[in-house]
Protein backbone atom coordinates (compact mmCIF):
# COMPACT_ATOMS: atom_id res chain seq x y z
CA UNK A 1 0.00 0.00 0.00
CA UNK A 2 2.95 2.31 0.05
CA UNK A 3 3.42 2.45 -3.45
CA UNK A 4 5.25 5.36 -4.48
CA UNK A 5 5.04 6.51 -8.14
CA UNK A 6 2.70 9.14 -8.89
CA UNK A 7 -1.25 8.89 -10.31
CA UNK A 8 -2.56 10.75 -13.50
CA UNK A 9 -4.32 12.48 -11.40
CA UNK A 10 -2.32 14.04 -8.87
CA UNK A 11 -1.43 17.22 -10.42
CA UNK A 12 -4.66 17.77 -11.00
CA UNK A 13 -5.98 17.57 -7.29
CA UNK A 14 -3.27 19.21 -6.06
CA UNK A 15 -3.58 22.24 -8.75
CA UNK A 16 -7.13 22.52 -7.62
CA UNK A 17 -6.86 22.84 -4.13
CA UNK A 18 -4.05 25.48 -4.48
CA UNK A 19 -5.76 27.29 -6.40
CA UNK A 20 -8.79 27.35 -3.72
CA UNK A 21 -6.20 28.06 -0.70
CA UNK A 22 -4.64 31.28 -3.42
CA UNK A 23 -8.12 32.37 -4.61
CA UNK A 24 -10.70 31.94 -1.80
CA UNK A 25 -13.30 30.64 -4.08
CA UNK A 26 -14.95 27.43 -5.03
CA UNK A 27 -14.70 27.49 -8.99
CA UNK A 28 -18.04 26.78 -10.35
CA UNK A 29 -17.42 25.73 -14.12
CA UNK A 30 -14.74 23.90 -15.49
CA UNK A 31 -11.01 25.37 -15.77
CA UNK A 32 -8.07 24.79 -17.72
CA UNK A 33 -10.03 23.39 -20.74
CA UNK A 34 -10.54 24.78 -24.06
CA UNK A 35 -13.51 22.58 -25.09
CA UNK A 36 -15.66 22.98 -22.18
CA UNK A 37 -15.43 26.55 -20.86
CA UNK A 38 -18.25 27.55 -19.01
CA UNK A 39 -19.31 24.18 -18.38
CA UNK A 40 -20.65 23.59 -14.47
CA UNK A 41 -18.01 22.00 -12.55
CA UNK A 42 -19.45 19.41 -9.65
CA UNK A 43 -16.62 18.81 -8.00
CA UNK A 44 -16.94 15.93 -5.02
CA UNK A 45 -13.74 16.10 -3.92
CA UNK A 46 -12.67 19.70 -2.31
CA UNK A 47 -11.51 19.07 1.13
CA UNK A 48 -9.36 16.23 -0.18
CA UNK A 49 -8.35 18.18 -2.83
CA UNK A 50 -7.06 21.28 -0.08
CA UNK A 51 -6.05 18.86 2.52
CA UNK A 52 -3.46 17.30 -0.20
CA UNK A 53 -2.61 21.37 -1.37
CA UNK A 54 -1.84 22.12 2.05
CA UNK A 55 0.17 18.91 3.10
CA UNK A 56 2.22 19.80 -0.41
CA UNK A 57 2.77 23.30 0.07
CA UNK A 58 4.05 22.86 4.15
CA UNK A 59 5.80 19.54 3.69
CA UNK A 60 6.69 19.10 -0.51
CA UNK A 61 5.72 15.97 -2.07
CA UNK A 62 7.21 14.07 1.64
CA UNK A 63 3.50 15.50 2.68
CA UNK A 64 1.93 13.18 0.14
CA UNK A 65 3.45 10.19 0.69
CA UNK A 66 3.82 10.05 4.48
CA UNK A 67 0.24 11.31 4.30
CA UNK A 68 -1.01 8.17 2.24
CA UNK A 69 1.14 6.11 4.41
CA UNK A 70 -0.48 7.82 7.53
CA UNK A 71 -3.84 6.71 5.97
CA UNK A 72 -3.33 3.24 5.33
CA UNK A 73 -1.95 2.96 9.25
CA UNK A 74 -5.06 4.41 10.11
CA UNK A 75 -7.52 2.37 8.47
CA UNK A 76 -5.59 -1.05 8.88
CA UNK A 77 -5.58 0.19 12.37
CA UNK A 78 -9.34 0.40 12.64
CA UNK A 79 -9.69 -2.76 11.79
CA UNK A 80 -6.89 -4.11 13.92
CA UNK A 81 -8.41 -2.40 17.14
CA UNK A 82 -11.80 -3.22 16.59
CA UNK A 83 -10.94 -7.03 16.40
CA UNK A 84 -8.67 -7.39 19.27
CA UNK A 85 -11.14 -5.24 21.16
CA UNK A 86 -13.72 -7.91 20.14
CA UNK A 87 -10.88 -11.38 21.76
CA UNK A 88 -9.74 -11.82 18.15
CA UNK A 89 -6.36 -13.92 18.43
CA UNK A 90 -3.41 -11.70 17.06
CA UNK A 91 -2.55 -14.26 14.22
CA UNK A 92 -6.11 -14.22 13.20
CA UNK A 93 -5.95 -10.37 13.27
CA UNK A 94 -2.92 -9.81 11.20
CA UNK A 95 -4.66 -12.61 8.84
CA UNK A 96 -7.33 -10.13 8.40
CA UNK A 97 -5.16 -6.96 8.13
CA UNK A 98 -2.93 -8.44 5.25
CA UNK A 99 -6.14 -10.02 3.23
CA UNK A 100 -7.05 -6.22 3.29
CA UNK A 101 -3.52 -4.74 2.52
CA UNK A 102 -4.23 -7.31 -0.50
CA UNK A 103 -7.32 -6.37 -1.88
CA UNK A 104 -7.43 -2.73 -1.55
CA UNK A 105 -3.56 -1.95 -2.72
CA UNK A 106 -4.03 -1.83 -6.26
CA UNK A 107 -6.46 1.26 -5.56
CA UNK A 108 -4.56 3.00 -3.21
CA UNK A 109 -3.40 5.34 -5.26
CA UNK A 110 -2.43 9.41 -3.84
CA UNK A 111 -6.07 10.39 -4.66
CA UNK A 112 -8.92 11.57 -2.71
CA UNK A 113 -10.46 7.80 -2.80
CA UNK A 114 -8.16 6.87 -0.03
CA UNK A 115 -10.35 9.33 2.04
CA UNK A 116 -13.46 7.24 1.22
CA UNK A 117 -11.79 4.33 2.13
CA UNK A 118 -10.77 5.47 5.65
CA UNK A 119 -14.27 7.12 6.10
CA UNK A 120 -15.67 3.81 5.08
CA UNK A 121 -13.84 2.06 7.53
CA UNK A 122 -15.05 4.11 10.25
CA UNK A 123 -18.65 4.12 9.64
CA UNK A 124 -18.04 -0.17 9.20
CA UNK A 125 -16.84 -0.45 12.67
CA UNK A 126 -19.52 2.10 14.07
CA UNK A 127 -21.96 0.33 12.83
CA UNK A 128 -20.69 -3.34 13.90
CA UNK A 129 -19.73 -1.25 17.47
CA UNK A 130 -23.32 -0.08 17.32
CA UNK A 131 -25.51 -3.32 17.19
CA UNK A 132 -23.30 -5.44 18.80
CA UNK A 133 -25.62 -7.64 21.03
CA UNK A 134 -25.18 -8.41 24.68
CA UNK A 135 -25.12 -11.80 26.26
CA UNK A 136 -28.98 -11.88 25.94
CA UNK A 137 -28.67 -10.91 22.50
CA UNK A 138 -30.46 -7.51 23.11
CA UNK A 139 -28.95 -4.14 21.28
CA UNK A 140 -28.58 -1.43 23.52
CA UNK A 141 -30.71 1.91 22.70
CA UNK A 142 -27.23 3.90 24.71
CA UNK A 143 -25.34 2.33 22.57
CA UNK A 144 -27.43 3.08 19.31
CA UNK A 145 -27.26 6.85 20.06
CA UNK A 146 -23.74 7.15 19.14
CA UNK A 147 -25.02 6.23 15.61
CA UNK A 148 -25.45 10.01 15.10
CA UNK A 149 -22.05 10.23 14.61
CA UNK A 150 -22.80 9.25 11.16
CA UNK A 151 -24.23 12.78 10.09
CA UNK A 152 -20.90 14.81 10.69
CA UNK A 153 -19.23 11.76 9.29
CA UNK A 154 -21.43 11.87 5.62
CA UNK A 155 -21.53 15.43 5.97
CA UNK A 156 -17.54 15.53 5.06
CA UNK A 157 -17.39 12.56 3.48
CA UNK A 158 -19.94 14.25 0.83
CA UNK A 159 -17.40 17.03 0.51
CA UNK A 160 -14.00 14.87 0.08
CA UNK A 161 -15.57 11.92 -2.41
CA UNK A 162 -18.12 10.40 -4.12
CA UNK A 163 -17.83 7.00 -2.71
CA UNK A 164 -19.52 8.82 0.45
CA UNK A 165 -22.84 6.99 -2.04
CA UNK A 166 -22.01 3.65 -1.09
CA UNK A 167 -21.25 4.41 2.05
CA UNK A 168 -25.33 6.06 2.46
CA UNK A 169 -26.44 2.95 0.90
CA UNK A 170 -24.46 0.81 3.31
CA UNK A 171 -25.68 2.60 6.05
CA UNK A 172 -29.23 2.85 5.34
CA UNK A 173 -29.26 -1.12 4.05
CA UNK A 174 -28.25 -1.59 7.84
CA UNK A 175 -30.40 0.59 9.64
CA UNK A 176 -33.46 -0.23 7.25
CA UNK A 177 -32.63 -4.33 7.97
CA UNK A 178 -31.85 -3.48 11.75
CA UNK A 179 -35.37 -1.82 11.77
CA UNK A 180 -36.96 -4.77 10.45
CA UNK A 181 -35.93 -7.19 12.34
CA UNK A 182 -36.78 -5.72 15.58
CA UNK A 183 -39.92 -5.34 14.45
CA UNK A 184 -39.55 -8.94 13.58
CA UNK A 185 -38.20 -10.15 16.65
CA UNK A 186 -39.54 -7.55 19.48
CA UNK A 187 -42.65 -6.15 18.26
CA UNK A 188 -44.46 -9.15 16.33
CA UNK A 189 -43.11 -11.72 18.48
CA UNK A 190 -44.44 -10.71 21.79
CA UNK A 191 -47.57 -11.93 23.43
CA UNK A 192 -51.02 -10.07 22.65
CA UNK A 193 -51.47 -7.18 24.89
CA UNK A 194 -47.75 -7.25 26.01
CA UNK A 195 -46.24 -4.10 26.13
CA UNK A 196 -42.77 -3.41 23.97
CA UNK A 197 -39.84 -2.75 25.71
CA UNK A 198 -38.71 0.44 26.30
CA UNK A 199 -35.28 -0.39 25.03
CA UNK A 200 -36.97 -1.06 21.43
CA UNK A 201 -38.93 1.68 21.75
CA UNK A 202 -35.71 3.78 21.62
CA UNK A 203 -34.50 1.79 18.87
CA UNK A 204 -36.96 1.83 16.57
CA UNK A 205 -37.15 5.98 17.05
CA UNK A 206 -33.24 6.15 16.87
CA UNK A 207 -32.81 4.02 13.68
CA UNK A 208 -35.07 6.40 11.12
CA UNK A 209 -34.25 9.70 12.51
CA UNK A 210 -30.29 8.68 12.05
CA UNK A 211 -31.57 7.46 8.39
CA UNK A 212 -33.15 10.39 7.61
CA UNK A 213 -30.48 12.35 9.07
CA UNK A 214 -27.79 10.58 7.28
CA UNK A 215 -29.64 11.82 4.20
CA UNK A 216 -29.77 15.76 5.38
CA UNK A 217 -26.28 15.67 5.88
CA UNK A 218 -25.17 14.70 2.30
CA UNK A 219 -26.51 17.93 1.13
CA UNK A 220 -24.67 20.31 3.38
CA UNK A 221 -22.28 20.52 0.07
CA UNK A 222 -21.69 24.10 -2.31
CA UNK A 223 -24.03 22.15 -4.48
CA UNK A 224 -26.75 21.16 -2.69
CA UNK A 225 -29.72 18.61 -4.40
CA UNK A 226 -27.07 19.19 -6.93
CA UNK A 227 -24.40 16.67 -6.20
CA UNK A 228 -27.10 14.22 -6.14
CA UNK A 229 -28.93 14.47 -9.30
CA UNK A 230 -25.36 14.52 -10.94
CA UNK A 231 -24.27 11.82 -9.38
CA UNK A 232 -27.62 9.90 -10.02
CA UNK A 233 -27.37 10.33 -13.81
CA UNK A 234 -23.20 9.80 -14.05
CA UNK A 235 -23.67 6.54 -12.52
CA UNK A 236 -26.68 5.13 -14.60
CA UNK A 237 -24.23 5.71 -17.65
CA UNK A 238 -21.71 2.97 -18.19
CA UNK A 239 -17.98 4.01 -18.33
CA UNK A 240 -16.26 0.81 -19.96
CA UNK A 241 -13.09 2.97 -21.09
CA UNK A 242 -12.56 3.13 -17.71
CA UNK A 243 -10.27 0.97 -16.18
CA UNK A 244 -11.46 1.22 -12.70
CA UNK A 245 -14.64 0.43 -13.44
CA UNK A 246 -14.22 -3.25 -15.40
CA UNK A 247 -15.36 -6.14 -13.82
CA UNK A 248 -12.45 -8.09 -11.88
CA UNK A 249 -11.08 -11.80 -13.17
CA UNK A 250 -12.58 -13.96 -11.17
CA UNK A 251 -10.80 -16.79 -12.16
CA UNK A 252 -7.47 -14.91 -12.22
CA UNK A 253 -4.32 -15.01 -9.91
CA UNK A 254 -4.30 -11.27 -8.92
CA UNK A 255 -4.25 -10.50 -5.39
CA UNK A 256 -7.32 -8.67 -5.13
CA UNK A 257 -9.12 -11.49 -7.08
CA UNK A 258 -7.47 -14.00 -4.41
CA UNK A 259 -8.64 -11.69 -1.44
CA UNK A 260 -11.86 -12.10 -2.58
CA UNK A 261 -12.03 -15.60 -2.55
CA UNK A 262 -10.62 -15.35 0.51
CA UNK A 263 -13.32 -13.37 1.81
CA UNK A 264 -16.08 -15.09 0.12
CA UNK A 265 -14.91 -18.83 1.43
CA UNK A 266 -14.47 -17.57 5.11
CA UNK A 267 -18.21 -15.83 5.36
CA UNK A 268 -19.29 -18.77 3.98
CA UNK A 269 -17.27 -21.03 7.00
CA UNK A 270 -18.22 -18.17 9.32
CA UNK A 271 -21.84 -18.86 8.41
CA UNK A 272 -21.80 -22.78 9.24
CA UNK A 273 -19.61 -22.15 12.36
CA UNK A 274 -22.02 -19.86 14.03
CA UNK A 275 -25.39 -21.58 15.25
CA UNK A 276 -27.11 -18.41 14.61
CA UNK A 277 -25.81 -16.17 11.26
CA UNK A 278 -26.41 -12.38 11.28
CA UNK A 279 -28.58 -12.39 8.41
CA UNK A 280 -28.49 -8.55 8.48
CA UNK A 281 -24.84 -8.81 7.94
CA UNK A 282 -24.66 -11.79 5.09
CA UNK A 283 -27.39 -9.80 3.58
CA UNK A 284 -25.43 -6.14 3.00
CA UNK A 285 -22.30 -8.34 2.64
CA UNK A 286 -23.94 -9.82 -0.19
CA UNK A 287 -25.37 -6.72 -1.83
CA UNK A 288 -21.56 -5.55 -2.31
CA UNK A 289 -20.05 -8.53 -3.49
CA UNK A 290 -22.29 -8.15 -6.75
CA UNK A 291 -21.05 -4.39 -6.64
CA UNK A 292 -17.39 -5.80 -6.26
CA UNK A 293 -18.09 -8.59 -8.91
CA UNK A 294 -19.58 -5.94 -11.46
CA UNK A 295 -16.67 -3.29 -10.81
CA UNK A 296 -13.84 -3.68 -9.30
CA UNK A 297 -13.29 -0.41 -7.71
CA UNK A 298 -15.53 -1.56 -5.08
CA UNK A 299 -13.78 -4.69 -4.28
CA UNK A 300 -11.89 -2.46 -1.31
CA UNK A 301 -15.29 -1.94 0.50
CA UNK A 302 -15.74 -5.22 0.01
CA UNK A 303 -12.23 -6.15 2.03
CA UNK A 304 -12.93 -3.06 4.77
CA UNK A 305 -16.44 -4.10 5.49
CA UNK A 306 -15.79 -8.06 5.61
CA UNK A 307 -12.95 -7.05 8.12
CA UNK A 308 -14.80 -5.03 10.39
CA UNK A 309 -17.82 -6.98 10.79
CA UNK A 310 -16.98 -10.79 10.34
CA UNK A 311 -13.25 -10.46 12.10
CA UNK A 312 -14.96 -12.46 15.05
CA UNK A 313 -16.39 -15.05 13.15
CA UNK A 314 -12.90 -15.57 11.14
CA UNK A 315 -11.26 -16.57 14.33
CA UNK A 316 -13.85 -18.73 15.45
CA UNK A 317 -13.42 -20.63 12.52
CA UNK A 318 -10.11 -20.31 13.04
CA UNK A 319 -10.71 -21.71 16.60
CA UNK A 320 -12.79 -24.86 14.97
CA UNK A 321 -9.69 -25.74 12.70
CA UNK A 322 -7.22 -25.64 15.48
CA UNK A 323 -9.31 -27.67 17.50
CA UNK A 324 -9.94 -30.24 14.91
CA UNK A 325 -6.57 -30.31 13.35
CA UNK A 326 -5.25 -31.39 17.08
CA UNK A 327 -8.15 -33.76 17.52
CA UNK A 328 -6.91 -35.36 14.77
CA UNK A 329 -3.38 -34.96 14.60
CA UNK A 330 -2.17 -36.09 18.07
CA UNK A 331 1.20 -35.73 17.65
CA UNK A 332 0.77 -31.73 16.91
CA UNK A 333 -2.13 -31.87 20.01
CA UNK A 334 0.86 -33.55 21.82
CA UNK A 335 3.50 -31.09 20.63
CA UNK A 336 4.43 -28.70 23.32
CA UNK A 337 6.45 -26.18 20.79
CA UNK A 338 3.20 -25.32 18.34
CA UNK A 339 1.19 -25.04 22.03
CA UNK A 340 3.04 -22.62 23.74
CA UNK A 341 3.15 -20.97 20.18
CA UNK A 342 -0.45 -20.82 19.99
CA UNK A 343 -0.69 -20.03 23.99
CA UNK A 344 1.50 -17.53 24.54
CA UNK A 345 1.37 -14.12 23.37
CA UNK A 346 5.13 -12.76 23.51
CA UNK A 347 5.70 -15.09 20.74
CA UNK A 348 3.52 -14.38 18.62
CA UNK A 349 4.55 -10.43 19.28
CA UNK A 350 7.44 -11.44 19.15
CA UNK A 351 6.70 -12.48 15.22
CA UNK A 352 4.72 -9.99 14.17
CA UNK A 353 7.15 -7.27 15.82
CA UNK A 354 10.05 -8.62 12.76
CA UNK A 355 7.29 -8.75 10.16
CA UNK A 356 6.47 -4.66 10.96
CA UNK A 357 9.84 -4.04 11.44
CA UNK A 358 10.73 -5.77 8.21
CA UNK A 359 7.95 -3.88 6.28
CA UNK A 360 9.23 -0.21 7.91
CA UNK A 361 12.85 -1.21 6.30
CA UNK A 362 11.64 -2.07 3.12
CA UNK A 363 8.86 1.06 2.97
CA UNK A 364 11.17 4.01 4.31
CA UNK A 365 12.93 4.79 1.03
CA UNK A 366 9.35 5.34 -0.57
CA UNK A 367 8.08 7.76 1.75
CA UNK A 368 11.67 9.67 0.78
CA UNK A 369 10.30 10.40 -2.90
CA UNK A 370 7.97 10.28 -5.39
CA UNK A 371 8.28 8.86 -8.25
CA UNK A 372 7.21 9.73 -11.92
CA UNK A 373 8.30 7.39 -14.56
CA UNK A 374 10.02 8.61 -17.63
CA UNK A 375 7.98 5.30 -19.38
CA UNK A 376 4.76 6.33 -18.39
CA UNK A 377 4.68 10.50 -18.14
CA UNK A 378 5.73 12.92 -20.92
CA UNK A 379 8.47 14.66 -18.98
CA UNK A 380 10.67 15.59 -21.23
CA UNK A 381 8.48 16.52 -24.25
CA UNK A 382 6.37 19.10 -21.43
CA UNK A 383 10.02 20.21 -20.72
CA UNK A 384 10.80 20.89 -24.14
CA UNK A 385 7.38 22.50 -24.89
CA UNK A 386 8.15 24.80 -21.92
CA UNK A 387 11.61 25.69 -22.91
CA UNK A 388 10.80 26.14 -26.50
CA UNK A 389 7.49 28.22 -25.57
CA UNK A 390 5.04 25.98 -26.98
CA UNK A 391 1.83 27.49 -25.25
CA UNK A 392 -2.09 27.23 -26.87
CA UNK A 393 -4.93 25.30 -26.94
CA UNK A 394 -3.29 21.35 -26.49
CA UNK A 395 -4.50 18.13 -27.06
CA UNK A 396 -3.38 16.12 -24.52
CA UNK A 397 -3.74 12.13 -23.99
CA UNK A 398 -6.37 11.48 -21.50
CA UNK A 399 -4.07 10.32 -18.78
CA UNK A 400 -1.43 12.99 -19.03
CA UNK A 401 -4.52 15.71 -19.13
CA UNK A 402 -3.69 16.51 -15.63
CA UNK A 403 -0.18 16.67 -15.26
CA UNK A 404 0.03 18.93 -18.31
CA UNK A 405 -2.23 21.28 -16.43
CA UNK A 406 -0.10 21.57 -13.01
CA UNK A 407 2.85 21.96 -15.49
CA UNK A 408 1.18 24.99 -17.47
CA UNK A 409 0.49 26.49 -14.27
CA UNK A 410 3.80 25.94 -12.83
CA UNK A 411 5.51 27.13 -15.85
CA UNK A 412 2.70 30.24 -16.24
CA UNK A 413 2.39 28.91 -20.07
CA UNK A 414 -0.89 30.24 -21.37
CA UNK A 415 -2.11 26.94 -21.82
CA UNK A 416 -5.57 25.02 -21.83
CA UNK A 417 -6.33 21.28 -22.49
CA UNK A 418 -9.10 19.83 -24.43
CA UNK A 419 -10.16 16.96 -21.95
CA UNK A 420 -9.06 15.56 -18.93
CA UNK A 421 -9.72 12.87 -15.94
CA UNK A 422 -12.48 15.25 -13.96
CA UNK A 423 -14.64 12.86 -16.85
CA UNK A 424 -18.31 14.03 -16.38
CA UNK A 425 -17.58 16.29 -13.34
CA UNK A 426 -17.26 19.04 -15.85
CA UNK A 427 -17.24 17.29 -19.38
CA UNK A 428 -20.59 16.50 -21.47
CA UNK A 429 -20.52 13.36 -22.79
CA UNK A 430 -20.52 14.36 -26.34
CA UNK A 431 -17.16 16.10 -25.94
CA UNK A 432 -15.85 13.05 -23.88
CA UNK A 433 -16.35 11.16 -27.37
CA UNK A 434 -14.49 13.26 -29.79
CA UNK A 435 -11.09 12.65 -27.49
CA UNK A 436 -12.26 9.04 -26.82
CA UNK A 437 -12.73 8.81 -30.62
CA UNK A 438 -9.45 9.74 -31.75
CA UNK A 439 -7.63 7.69 -28.48
CA UNK A 440 -9.25 4.55 -29.76
CA UNK A 441 -9.98 5.20 -33.10
CA UNK A 442 -12.79 3.80 -35.52
CA UNK A 443 -11.13 -0.17 -35.64
CA UNK A 444 -11.68 -0.67 -31.54
CA UNK A 445 -13.58 -3.63 -30.75
CA UNK A 446 -13.36 -2.94 -27.05
CA UNK A 447 -16.63 -1.83 -25.34
CA UNK A 448 -17.55 2.07 -25.54
CA UNK A 449 -20.13 3.97 -24.49
CA UNK A 450 -20.86 6.99 -26.46
CA UNK A 451 -23.83 9.74 -26.87
CA UNK A 452 -26.79 9.24 -29.18
CA UNK A 453 -25.86 12.88 -30.09
CA UNK A 454 -22.15 12.84 -30.68
CA UNK A 455 -22.96 10.68 -34.25
CA UNK A 456 -20.69 8.08 -36.06
CA UNK A 457 -16.72 7.49 -34.74
CA UNK A 458 -14.74 10.45 -36.35
CA UNK A 459 -11.05 9.61 -35.17
CA UNK A 460 -9.67 13.11 -36.77
CA UNK A 461 -12.73 15.15 -35.38
CA UNK A 462 -10.47 16.23 -32.11
CA UNK A 463 -8.01 17.82 -34.69
CA UNK A 464 -10.58 20.43 -35.81
CA UNK A 465 -12.79 20.71 -32.66
CA UNK A 466 -12.47 23.70 -31.16
CA UNK A 467 -9.65 24.51 -33.29
CA UNK A 468 -6.28 23.06 -31.04
CA UNK A 469 -2.86 24.42 -31.60
CA UNK A 470 -0.63 21.34 -30.17
CA UNK A 471 -1.12 17.94 -29.98
CA UNK A 472 0.47 16.16 -27.38
CA UNK A 473 -0.02 11.76 -27.31
CA UNK A 474 1.13 9.06 -26.52
CA UNK A 475 3.11 6.76 -29.13
CA UNK A 476 1.90 3.62 -27.26
CA UNK A 477 -2.06 5.28 -28.51
CA UNK A 478 -1.41 3.83 -32.19
CA UNK A 479 -5.12 4.95 -33.26
CA UNK A 480 -3.88 8.42 -32.64
CA UNK A 481 -0.06 8.02 -33.89
CA UNK A 482 -1.81 6.93 -37.45
CA UNK A 483 -4.38 9.62 -37.20
CA UNK A 484 -1.41 12.41 -37.17
CA UNK A 485 0.29 10.35 -39.98
CA UNK A 486 -2.63 10.84 -41.85
CA UNK A 487 -2.60 14.52 -41.21
CA UNK A 488 1.06 15.62 -41.93
CA UNK A 489 -0.07 17.80 -44.30
CA UNK A 490 -1.58 20.50 -41.71
CA UNK A 491 0.54 19.45 -38.98
CA UNK A 492 4.21 19.08 -38.16
CA UNK A 493 5.94 16.93 -35.85
CA UNK A 494 8.09 18.83 -33.63
CA UNK A 495 8.78 16.52 -31.07
CA UNK A 496 9.45 13.42 -30.56
CA UNK A 497 11.09 10.62 -28.14
CA UNK A 498 10.67 6.76 -26.97
CA UNK A 499 6.94 7.79 -25.57
CA UNK A 500 5.68 11.08 -26.63
CA UNK A 501 4.52 12.97 -30.22
CA UNK A 502 4.22 16.88 -30.10
CA UNK A 503 2.65 18.43 -32.85
CA UNK A 504 1.78 21.64 -34.42
CA UNK A 505 0.30 23.33 -37.31
CA UNK A 506 2.60 24.07 -40.14
CA UNK A 507 1.16 27.26 -40.77
CA UNK A 508 2.34 28.23 -37.46
CA UNK A 509 6.00 26.13 -37.22
CA UNK A 510 7.10 25.98 -40.58
CA UNK A 511 5.93 29.88 -41.59
CA UNK A 512 8.92 31.93 -41.60
CA UNK A 513 7.18 35.13 -40.95
CA UNK A 514 6.10 33.06 -37.53
CA UNK A 515 7.38 33.65 -33.98
CA UNK A 516 7.29 30.01 -33.58
CA UNK A 517 9.14 28.82 -36.76
CA UNK A 518 12.49 29.34 -35.14
CA UNK A 519 10.94 26.64 -32.46
CA UNK A 520 10.13 24.50 -35.35
CA UNK A 521 13.96 24.47 -36.39
CA UNK A 522 14.86 23.13 -32.95
CA UNK A 523 12.60 19.73 -33.45
CA UNK A 524 14.00 16.65 -31.48
CA UNK A 525 13.32 13.76 -32.96
CA UNK A 526 14.36 10.39 -32.11
CA UNK A 527 13.71 7.13 -30.52
CA UNK A 528 15.92 6.79 -27.90
CA UNK A 529 14.15 3.65 -25.91
CA UNK A 530 16.99 3.78 -23.12
CA UNK A 531 15.77 3.24 -19.54
CA UNK A 532 15.82 6.86 -17.76
CA UNK A 533 16.38 7.38 -14.18
CA UNK A 534 12.42 8.17 -12.74
CA UNK A 535 11.73 12.22 -12.62
CA UNK A 536 11.04 13.31 -9.21
CA UNK A 537 6.82 14.60 -8.34
CA UNK A 538 5.72 16.92 -9.31
CA UNK A 539 8.44 16.67 -12.13
CA UNK A 540 8.23 20.46 -13.86
CA UNK A 541 10.62 21.71 -16.29
CA UNK A 542 11.82 25.13 -14.94
CA UNK A 543 11.52 28.19 -12.79
CA UNK A 544 8.89 30.42 -14.39
CA UNK A 545 10.86 32.98 -14.75
CA UNK A 546 13.96 31.05 -16.57
CA UNK A 547 10.89 29.88 -18.94
CA UNK A 548 9.96 33.32 -19.42
CA UNK A 549 13.93 34.92 -20.30
CA UNK A 550 14.39 31.93 -22.76
CA UNK A 551 11.25 32.69 -24.40
CA UNK A 552 11.70 36.18 -24.66
CA UNK A 553 15.35 35.34 -26.53
CA UNK A 554 13.52 33.16 -28.89
CA UNK A 555 11.43 36.20 -29.99
CA UNK A 556 14.44 38.64 -30.40
CA UNK A 557 16.26 36.10 -31.92
CA UNK A 558 13.47 35.46 -34.68
CA UNK A 559 13.05 39.33 -35.10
Amino acid sequence: MAMDFADPDLWGHVQYGQEILEEGVLPRTNTWSFTAEGTRWINHENIAELVMASGTNVFGPRGLTIGKYLFGWILLGIIWWRARANGVHQIVAAFICLVVAFSIQFHWHFRPQIFGYVFFGMMSALLYWCFQKDGQGEISAKRLLHLFWLLPLTAIWANTHGSFAAGVCVAIACLGLRFIELILTKVRGRSTGEPIPSETRKALTILPIVGFGICVSTLLTPYGIELHQWMWGALHEPRPEIGDWESPSLFSFSREVVGFWVMAVTVLLAAKVRQRADWVQLIVFGLIATQAISHIRHLPLLAILWASWFALEINDVAVQFMADLKRENKKLAASSASKRFWQRPILIQGVLGIWIVSVAVATAPKLATLNVPRDKYPVDALKYMAEHGLEGRTVVTFNWAQYAIGFFANEKMDSTVAIDGRFRTCYPQEIIDVYFDFTFGEDYEGPRHRSPLSGPIDSSRALSFKNPELILISRLQQPSVRVMNRHQENWSLLYQDDLAQVWGPKNRFDNPASEDYLAANRRVITDNAAVKTPAKWPAFATQSEHRVNQRNKQIATAH
